[in-house]
This record gives structure tokens, sequence and C-alpha cells, in this order.
């Protein structure tokens, strides 16, 4: 008895001591401004989801990552590779859709698309101004 306790204690302690930097396999690290399009989807500001820009006024993401009823719960963070909100830009979203199909309680990956709509001070757009650019000539250059 003694020897499974002592096993699993050990088995414990290097499973939490294990370095868990690598996990993505043959990954590469990103800098600021190599995707300007991916956002973070925020819930009262945490984040919940990835999403992407389609234009400079909408998004796309995940129906369960939105809530319709309350717009002014979601905002996108976007700009930089953290999750921290200091890092990039965050813009608040004014207006929530998801598929008209989609129904969280019975089937949530059925038709589970959702597009935020947003407008900010910067211009009116989810993708800040200096991102813009970037996206097009990134989406030019596939």
């Amino acid at each position: 008895m003694k020897v499974i306790v002592l096993s699993l204690f050990f088995a414990v302690v290097s499973a939490s001591a294990a370095n868990f930097e690598g996990r993505i396999y043959n990954g590469v690290k990103t800098v600021n401004g190599e995707f300007p399009y991916v956002l973070s989807v925020a819930f009262f500001g945490s984040h919940v989801c990835a999403a992407t820009s389609l234009t400079n006024t909408w998004v796309l993401t995940a129906a369960q990552c939105i809530f319709p009823g309350l717009p002014s719960s979601i905002g996108l963070y976007g700009g930089s590779v953290d999750l921290n909100p200091n890092a990039g830009y965050f813009i608040n979203a004014v207006r929530l859709l998801t598929h008209p199909e989609y129904e969280s309680g019975i089937n949530p990956y059925e038709y589970d698309a959702g597009v935020p709509f947003c407008t900010s001070n910067e211009g009116g757009m989810c993708v800040h101004k200096e991102m813009e650019e970037l996206i097009v000539r990134h989406t030019e250059s596939i």
C-alpha cells in the first residue's frame, strides 16, 4: 500500500513540475502584428474564444462564445499575441448575431456560428486602423 501511495505522490509531483512551454508540436512563436485579423472574444473582460475579422465591422466566432441579448458583455481584443488587455486594443461589440438554426441547449455544435458587429472610436471598426493595413497586405499575398 505504501508503494502505491508513494508512486502516486511522485507521479503527481512530477506531472505538476512538467514544462508546458512546448505543448504545440513544431509550433513557432509569433509576434505582434503577424496575424492582425485574429481577435480575442472577451466576456466581461475575460477571454472566452478566438475570432477572425471578416471586414472592418464584422467578426466571425462560434455562437457559443456570444450572447445575443447582451452585446455590452462582449468585447474584442486585438493587436497583440498576449491576452493582456493593455497590450493591444479593445473594441466593444454593439450587435451580436448567431446562425438562425443555432440552439445552444439542444445541440451546441450544430450551426455554431456567431457574428459580432462592432464600432469604436477608432473610425467605426472592429479592426484597429493600424491593423487594417496589415490585414490588407497579408490577404493580398495569399
